[in-house]
């Protein structure tokens, strides 16, 4: 049997049992549902104290402190999110208090009685659209008398209640619905789509004399890979399209600790020119330095051969992007968005780089920057480290302008844990975003995946979630597994196999885990029914797992993953059609597992999702060409 449970209860993978795996990270990490809270111990919003998740706005404290650490009798505090809607109606959001506090939703000052003898009630109303992420922020100061906040809606068929956490997604939530491409391990995925409607993928190599190994991506690897898919599921690698040591020329060269790596590459076709390029980073530090070159290809296919368009680098710096406008201009853009039009030769540029900022003057972005053109307008997106989470995670920003050159409006969080994306639109005018996860909690780590985007009400280009369901198949850190440290004879890991003489016990196994592990090996076994698990579910179903260190996985017998390091924590991996073709309805299936230890810490444990309701609210095509929604303007720069 599955258990389902609504998506929005979970943030990432940990998220799947919270309750059951108390040791992955505190539950505030990993919980998608609620807002995001600050606290401070003065009236005006300011010396914070404690950022923290709250499942509602429903506080009654009286005279007491609202956490630890805030007075009881002068405070603020600050929530911060989405609210999402069941129906498409007419809204009435009513604010409890006796205090200073006012509401915002889309943006929209809904409601304000920031003065000190605050209303005890205010209440507005908004027309909603079901399904939809509309940003909400509140704001509440007490300055006299009992502490109480609550924050409540109705609609005709919405019975008046305080806003529910199913209801309410963190700012930067962690994880929405995931299309993983590859377990391939890759950084800085890049997907287009090419003028013969296949898709085309590139990442940083992590390959070296054939070998796969994460580890040296930043040290050493052999070049550029190609993988193409004609529907963003299934990939085929085409293979080293260009070799350091049988193509390169400056790129041979290596620091003065041995190291040649090549990164952050880009495939793009340009319209324009009726030819692929890539842009790509190569090098360390002394004596070459970090440059960014530019290849294109010598045949007009994806696949190359490829030259550079200039001898040597195009520019010193990291991470190039390609940006072509509607006109047919084409811009380069590099670092924290530094952005210059080329010239039409494709190999230098018609005026100097500028930093594109915001209207407040800041930077866009920090680095792995690049723009796509959304309903008429320019949207600059790049990779901020943010640190309002107990770990530093890598995430997508983004900000939008009516102008190539800006100003740009000020940053939001498109995609937490999604540093370095890139943005691109399919066949059907959709707009999807790549992402690997480089920061410890995420629960994609190092593995090219995709992440469907839609232009909100407000114009801020979100995550899409829909009505995403999520079916636990295969707990983790739960349910009984049957195990040896013996070697097994061969065919263990299929179905007539029989394990009746080995031991049984609860995952994880090995270090912090419900069962003791010490030897190198062990192999695992667990059946599971399905039971009538929907079509859909399964053909979106996911492996979870965390090890430590080599892991080799199976599904009735057919290997679904294979990884030779540890993983941080739980993490999602792809299992392919054919796979997923193999499992069995209503019928007992084998889940098997064999994992090496190689160093301290060894732990395995590992378990199988799937999603429903992905396609409950399908996003509208969306219009490179047509502008929508106002937003800030400015002049562009001559």
């Amino acid at each position: 049997m599955t258990t389902k449970m609504p998506f929005s209860l979970f943030n990432g993978l940990a998220g799947l049992l919270l309750m059951l795996v108390v040791q992955v990270a505190p539950a505030q990490v990993f919980s998608q549902k609620g807002l995001n809270a600050e606290y401070f111990n003065t009236l005006n919003l300011t010396k914070p104290v404690l950022t923290q998740r709250d499942l509602a706005i429903d506080f009654n404290w009286k005279n007491a402190a609202p956490v630890p650490g805030v007075n009881a009798d002068t405070f603020s505090v600050r929530w911060r999110g989405y609210v999402v809607p069941k129906f498409s109606q007419t809204y009435t959001f009513t604010v409890q208090s006796g205090n200073g506090y006012r509401l915002w939703v889309n943006e929209t000052l809904l409601i304000d009685h920031w003065a000190e003898d605050g209303k005890q009630t205010g209440s507005a109303t908004l027309a909603l659209t079901a399904g939809v992420q509309y940003y909400l922020k509140m704001e509440y100061a007490k300055r006299k008398g009992t502490s109480r906040c609550q924050l409540e809606w109705a609609s005709p068929s919405q019975v008046k209640q305080v806003i529910p956490a199913s209801q309410l997604i963190p700012e930067g939530a962690e994880l929405p619905p995931v299309k993983i491409m590859t377990n391939t391990i890759g950084r800085d995925p890049q997907v287009t789509l090419g003028p013969d409607n296949q898709y085309y993928m590139i990442h940083t190599s992590c390959y070296l004399k054939g070998d796969l190994d994460h580890a040296n991506c930043w040290d050493h690897n052999d070049g550029l890979h190609l993988w193409k898919s004609s529907d963003m599921d299934s990939w085929t690698d085409m293979g080293l399209i260009w070799s350091i040591e049988r193509d390169g020329t400056w790129q041979k060269k290596f620091d003065e600790k041995n190291r040649r790596p090549l990164w952050a590459p880009e495939i793009r076709y340009i319209q324009s020119k009726k030819n692929w390029y890539i842009t790509y980073s190569m090098g360390t530090f002394a004596p070459i330095g970090i440059k960014t070159g530019l290849f294109r290809s010598t045949t007009g296919r994806p696949e190359g051969p490829y030259v550079d368009v200039v001898t040597g680098p195009i520019i010193d710096g990291i991470d190039g992007s390609l940006f072509e406008d509607t006109d047919g201009s084409v811009y380069f853009l590099h670092d924290n968005c530094l952005i210059a039009k080329m010239n039409s030769e494709m190999t230098g540029f018609t005026e100097p780089f500028r930093v594109l900022k915001t209207q407040s003057g800041k930077p866009v972005g920090f680095e792995g920057s690049g723009m796509i053109k959304v309903n008429g307008r320019y949207y600059a997106y790049a990779a901020t480290a943010n640190k309002d989470m107990e770990q530093e995670t890598y995430d997508l920003t983004v900000s939008v302008s009516d102008s190539v050159y800006g100003p740009y409006s000020e940053i939001w969080l498109g995609l937490r844990h999604g540093g370095h994306s890139t943005l691109f639109f399919n066949r059907e005018n959709q707009l999807w975003c790549t992402m690997f996860g480089s920061d410890n909690i995420s629960p994609i780590y190092i593995t090219p995946t995709l992440v469907r985007l839609i232009p909100e009400v407000n114009g801020k280009l979100l995550p899409w979630r829909g009505d995403a369901r999520m079916d636990v198949v295969v707990p983790i850190a739960s349910g009984s597994w049957r195990y040896t440290t013996t070697v097994p004879p061969t065919g263990w890991q299929t179905n007539g196999f029989s394990d009746k003489d080995w031991a049984e016990g609860s995952g994880g196994f090995g270090t912090n885990g419900q069962t003791p592990w010490t030897t190198n090996d062990i192999w695992l076994r667990k059946t599971f029914n399905p039971g009538n698990l929907s079509l859909e579910s399964l053909e979106n179903m996911l492996l979870a797992i965390q090890q430590d260190d080599y892991a080799d996985v199976y599904i009735n017998g057919k290997e679904v993953y294979r990884y030779l390091h540890a993983l941080p924590n739980y993490q999602l991996k792809k299992i392919s059609k054919e796979i997923r073709s193999s499992i069995v309805r209503n019928s007992n299936n084998i889940l098997a597992i064999h994992c090496h230890q190689v160093d301290k810490n060894q732990f395995i444990d590992a378990g199988l999702i799937g999603w429903t309701g992905l396609g409950s609210m399908k996003p509208p095509a969306i219009s490179p060409a047509k502008s929508l929604t106002p937003g800030p303007k400015g002049k562009a720069k001559k």
